[in-house]
């Protein structure tokens, strides 16, 4: 994994379902983990379409792999991520919070959301080893081009939702 082609950040995610549409929106901001104090914010807006009700928002930890700079994802297309990744993490996620038991990431992650935040060596060490981890269980190496993972952090969040649906498509916008 090359630290500077390598992103990590917060965000908030509000959506909802109404029967047949629905949409999402996140709005988020991203670090270089090779250089801190590059930062962007972002937002996508995200239409979806499936069987479902209600709506919620929550916290979200986003990762972008194999991107030197995060104007090479701006007015691209996202689609079907949320699917897509969240089943592909589902068996992967308990190993990786099993080699992560007793390390303060979720503490860490939170200061992330802090523009201009100074870490410290172990912090920063925390973040690179999760995120090493991350990438070898994800099997980003074999990806084409740059990824854009949001995950929904469990519990930090409000409201109900219960959907099955597939995402259009939005497009991400990379700010500042």
């Amino acid at each position: 994994m090359n630290e500077f082609n390598t992103w990590i950040g917060t965000g908030v995610e509000g959506g909802g379902t109404l029967f047949v549409p629905g949409v999402e929106y996140v709005a988020g901001g991203l670090f270089n983990l090779g250089m801190l104090e590059e930062y962007h914010d972002f937002p996508i807006l995200n239409i979806r379409m499936g069987l479902g009700i209600g709506a919620s928002v929550g916290s979200l930890a986003c990762f972008v792999f194999n991107c030197m700079n995060l104007w090479e994802l701006n007015d691209t297309n996202v689609d079907d991520w949320s699917f897509d990744v969240n089943l592909a993490l589902f068996e992967k996620w308990s190993s990786l919070i099993k080699s992560f038991k007793g390390r303060k990431l979720i503490p860490v992650l939170r200061l992330l959301g802090n523009k201009g935040v100074k870490l410290t060596p172990d912090q920063v060490g925390t973040i690179r080893d999760f995120m090493s981890a991350f990438y070898s269980a994800y099997e980003i190496h074999k990806a084409t081009g740059p990824k854009l993972i949001p995950l929904e952090i469990p519990a930090a969040g409000v409201g109900f939702e219960v959907s099955a649906h597939f995402n259009l498509g939005g497009k991400i916008e990379i700010l500042n």
